[in-house]
Parts: C-alpha cells; sequence; structure tokens
C-alpha cells in the first residue's frame, strides 16, 4: 500500500518537474549518504515493476 503512495509521489506533476533524482528522493526510492545516492527498497521494487511490465507489453 505504502508503495502506491511513493509511486504517485514519484510520477507526480509536481515532482517531475524537478527530475528524475528529485522525484526519487521525494518518493523515498533513493536516499543519499555521505554524498551517494543509494536506492531502497522500494525503489529496487519500482524498477522491477517496471521492468515486469516492459516484459509484458514487448
Amino acid at each position: 500500500m505504502f508503495d502506491f503512495f511513493q509511486r504517485a509521489t514519484y510520477e507526480a506533476p509536481a515532482t517531475v518537474m524537478f527530475g528524475p533524482l528529485a522525484s526519487a528522493l521525494f518518493a523515498g526510492f533513493a536516499e543519499i549518504v555521505a554524498g551517494r545516492l543509494y536506492l531502497t527498497a522500494a525503489g529496487a521494487r519500482y524498477l522491477a515493476d517496471l521492468d515486469r511490465s516492459q516484459e509484458r507489453a514487448a
């Protein structure tokens, strides 16, 4: 259920206009620790879901 809200935040026009990095940070799909960008578990699930949907479409 929380993934739905994160996805909605990531894809919202208000965050998309800041670019993918800012959107990912706002949604909690990524975090910056000591100047390095890390993908969170939610971000990994989002990317895996995108891969699955692209495979189904092909």
